[in-house]
């Protein structure tokens, strides 16, 4: 097996290998690709607070048994399938576009939220829409205002962790009542 071996001069300033920054840096500057914590403090305390709410909410018999009759129903073979299908394609999708040196290693977070949040909300309203005319330009409108929202919302700048874990359930509550206003035929 032969590999084509190059030297090259790297500018870099004065760098502390015991310091993560630095470590970061020399990573850029070496290798080309910018390399990121695997997750911000945003999506550290969404996570805390989803653990948290799970657990409050399956101390509860009543929930538990709901959830797991949503369980039930989601392992339908239908919906397997379906979400089988919507995983595939995404797959397919970046295996293209990574031939094609639009996709990196980097986006993987990125891609796993999309494919969790809007390919699978996506496929949900292409089932069970009634409106067959327009579906395609609703849906594709949707998901473009979801994309840059959440895109926006994931990857701008961050705060502290304790910032975060207050403005984390502010959030959720105000898109909650958003939803819940927007739902709601008299408003």
């Amino acid at each position: 097996m032969d590999y084509n071996v190059a030297a090259r001069r790297v500018e870099v300033g004065l760098l502390d290998r015991g310091k993560k920054n630095d470590i970061l840096e020399a990573n850029r500057a070496v290798h080309g690709v910018e390399v990121r914590d695997p997750f911000n403090n945003r999506e550290i305390a969404t996570a805390f607070w989803f653990i948290v709410f799970l657990a409050f909410a399956l101390r509860k018999a009543d929930i538990r048994k709901s959830f797991m009759a949503v369980l039930r129903a989601f392992c339908q073979f239908k919906i397997l399938l379906s979400v089988f299908l919507m995983v595939f394609y995404t797959l397919a999708v970046v295996r293209l576009l990574a031939a094609i040196g639009l996709w990196k290693v980097s986006l993987l977070k990125d891609t796993i939220v999309w494919l969790c949040v809007n390919a699978m909300a996506m496929m949900i309203r292409f089932i069970t829409s009634d409106d067959a005319e327009n579906i395609f330009q609703k849906v594709l409108t949707d998901s473009f205002k979801c994309i840059i929202v959440l895109e926006f919302l994931v990857n701008t700048y961050t705060f502290s962790l304790p910032t975060e874990l207050v403005l984390v359930p502010i959030l959720a509550l105000i898109a909650m009542v958003d939803v819940i206003a927007s739902s709601d035929e008299k408003c």
